[in-house]
């Protein structure tokens, strides 16, 4: 069995030792100095559940191989709770026979497999914002992504830089794109609803392009509402040169990981005050361009000491679909 995590340089693996059901090898290559941080946590559990020595470590630079006295299955719940602790983690599991399995729990995923599990991956939640894709250098496509991909998923992804995955709710189809394909910069994100012809909000720039789109993907196929919210999901968005566009987006949910912006990101929170903001004029249909930048400027000033009462505050916050304080 292969277990991976996405990482900067590709990912961490666990692999079952060929000699031993009972030992797995951890693989790194080059990671990042937080990542050595999460490593460590690891590490720390690992020692003191006897699975290798004091002595024992992964290099900051090159490749690193380490025996854990462990199975995959074992090991694999301690790795994910060390390199994606917040909420939002998703891990995939498929079998030998093509049989996927998914949960919110890395252990629970294994467990659940219907058959002897062969790749496995834990994902997060994707940043809800909206960076526009830059250019750059192609990298290599992970194999973990391949191992997670429909025949057809694959196939388009190594023709065209991009793979289509469908809504778990609404059975919407998403096109994901590697964020260095021209595709991401014509539409101006990586991920686009061809249902609805409007773009979603979302990225992990914490791991390669391949990886992004797996963690992407896996989260629209079975945990649509963590990414199709308030958040990730507007009813506009700034082009690759600046022009604003419109979306009509006939379905969103709430976040059920909680407030959507917070996430970890400064960007989530700017995101979700900008689309409370939008909303608020978007309670004016009448107002033209000018009476539509004074409302956008009194939603900025609410929070200003001595601004508006608490009753025009709620009335405020009624008009954008948010809570009464």
């Amino acid at each position: 069995m292969r277990y991976c995590i996405p990482s900067w340089t590709g990912d961490f693996r666990l692999d079952s030792d060929p000699d031993s059901p009972d030992r797995c090898i951890l693989s790194t290559e080059n990671p990042t100095a937080d990542e050595m941080r999460q490593l460590g946590a690891f590490l720390k559990t690992a020692r003191e559940k006897g699975w290798c020595k004091e002595t024992d470590g992964v290099a900051e630079l090159g490749a690193s191989r380490l025996v854990l006295a462990a199975p995959t299955k074992e090991a694999a719940p301690v790795l994910a709770g060390a390199c994606a602790p917040r909420a939002g983690q998703l891990t995939a599991v498929r079998s030998a026979g093509g049989i996927m399995t998914i949960d919110v729990d890395a252990a629970t995923a294994i467990a659940k497999a219907p058959e002897e599990p062969e790749t496995a991956v834990t994902v997060k939640k994707p940043t809800l914002c909206c960076p526009v894709p830059v250019e750059g250098p192609d990298v290599r496509s992970s194999a973990v992504l391949k191992a997670f991909c429909t025949p057809r998923q694959w196939r388009d992804w190594m023709e065209h830089g991009w793979l289509v995955a469908y809504g778990q709710i609404t059975g919407h189809a998403y096109r994901i794109v590697h964020r260095h394909n021209p595709v991401a910069r014509a539409q101006g994100k990586i991920t686009w609803d061809l249902d609805d012809d409007a773009v979603i909000h979302c990225y992990d720039w914490t791991v390669p392009p391949a990886e992004e789109v797996l963690g992407i993907k896996l989260v629209l196929e079975h945990r649509e509402p963590w990414i199709r919210n308030g958040s990730g999901a507007l009813s506009f968005s700034l082009g690759p040169d600046g022009d604003l566009r419109s979306h009509d987006m006939d379905e969103r949910f709430g976040n059920p990981l909680g407030s959507e912006g917070l996430d970890g990101t400064d960007s989530a929170g700017f995101l979700t005050s900008a689309g409370e903001s939008a909303r608020f004029i978007q309670a004016f249909p009448g107002a033209d361009e000018d009476e539509q930048l004074m409302l956008g400027l009194l939603w900025g000033l609410r929070l200003t000491p001595g601004m508006l009462s608490l009753q025009d505050l709620n009335a405020m916050n009624k008009l954008a679909g948010l809570p009464s304080w």
